[in-house]
């Protein structure tokens, strides 16, 4: 099986990772904070500082059952599941639109990855972004972007193979904020 991804639904996708491993993906659940705070800590602890840009070694109960709670309106947040593994996560993606939730949605939203540290390398990441980039164009997000630590080169490499751009953050000098315009058809319009 080639490596890729296929929309099997409106908010259903097939994901085949370059090993050859299926995986679904889906909107995240509130029901999935509990598989969202286990896969956290199999995170290898670097892993999880770069995800959060901070070193905690679990999400608290709040935090993950905010981090599962999207309205699938205004956010969008979408995780990699495997049939053989029922309740357990493996990564994903999610877009939180700039501004506060309540306020009219913008057309600019923060992009956040994560894939388990043993499945890194698997294109896992790459695809997680490819699919919700395209789901925000559909929602009328033009542009994203995210801060990465200047030390994650995985991912700001993997930003580079996206199209985006990089600049540094004016408030964190630790941080460089990636960035890019998306087309109204899911695909990359621009980068800068």
């Amino acid at each position: 099986m080639a490596m890729g991804v296929e929309r099997l639904g409106p908010r259903l996708w097939r994901v085949v990772s370059r090993s050859g491993r299926v995986f679904h993906m889906r909107p995240i659940r509130p029901e999935d904070a509990p598989a969202l705070q286990r896969a956290f800590v199999a995170q290898k602890p670097e892993d999880r500082k770069l995800r959060l840009l901070s070193a905690i070694p679990r999400l608290p109960d709040r935090m993950a059952l905010r981090f599962c709670t999207v309205d699938g309106v205004r956010d969008a947040a979408l995780v990699l599941v495997d049939d053989a593994a029922p309740g357990e996560l493996f990564g994903g993606a999610r877009l939180m639109r700039d501004g506060e939730p309540g306020t009219q949605a913008g057309e600019r939203a923060e992009f956040a990855v994560s894939v388990a540290s043993g499945l890194q390398g698997e294109g896992l990441g790459r695809m997680a972004l490819e699919t919700v980039f395209a789901l925000g164009a559909e929602m009328g997000i033009r542009r994203v972007w995210g801060s990465v630590s200047r030390g994650n080169e995985g991912m700001r490499a993997l930003a580079r193979r996206l199209g985006m751009t990089e600049r540094a953050d004016p408030d964190d000098r630790t941080l460089v904020i990636c960035e890019k315009t998306l087309a109204p058809d899911g695909g990359a319009a621009t980068a800068g």
